[in-house]
């Protein structure tokens, strides 16, 4: 993994451009905490921060879940990345599609309310994907889902009413 970030640093460094223009600006950490304290306010940032959190973390916790489920159907590592059982695989292709759909459309809609911080609104909407993904995968694990698809199933279902909820109360998502 470090290689691989590794990689994409060089790679981002030598082929992405930078997106602001003009002179550079100088970092300075008083006005990124505050803009970050007046978007943890912003209902519409937190409420689609959630949903897309709450989606990354189903994503994470998925896919730490099913290396598990195809073991207890007998498919080992080896053909876990080669064989695959045909309904389990689509449905997770289809979670992954619509997954993409809503995590890109609540981070449209978090940019849309973060309005002028949306700079900061990035990297705190980013932090929450990530901790959202590394707190729902490490607690279905830690819960159990290795014994019991049940415990994943159930996790899962909880995120989705969660991301359901979450998209309902966020302004303007009706």
């Amino acid at each position: 993994m470090a290689i691989g970030g590794l990689l994409i640093a060089i790679m981002s460094h030598l082929f992405i451009d930078e997106s602001r223009r003009g002179d550079p600006v100088l970092f300075r950490p008083a006005p990124l905490i505050s803009a970050c304290l007046a978007l943890l306010k912003t209902s519409g940032v937190m409420f689609h921060g959630l949903t897309s959190g709450l989606a990354v973390g189903m994503f994470f916790a998925m896919g730490g879940a099913m290396p598990y489920a195809f073991d207890r159907m007998g498919i080992g590592p080896l053909e876990y990345g080669l064989l695959t059982a045909l309904l389990l695989s689509v449905l997770c292709f289809s979670f992954g599609v619509c997954n993409g759909l809503v995590i890109a459309n609540a981070m449209i809609c978090s940019m849309r309310a973060a309005g002028r911080n949306s700079g900061a609104g990035t990297g705190l909407l980013g932090a929450m994907q990530m901790l959202f993904g590394g707190v729902a995968g490490s607690a279905i694990i830690a819960l159990g889902c290795a014994d019991y698809f049940s415990v994943t199933a159930t996790g899962l279902l909880i995120m989705t009413l969660c991301v359901v909820l979450s998209s309902f109360l966020a302004p303007n998502s009706r």
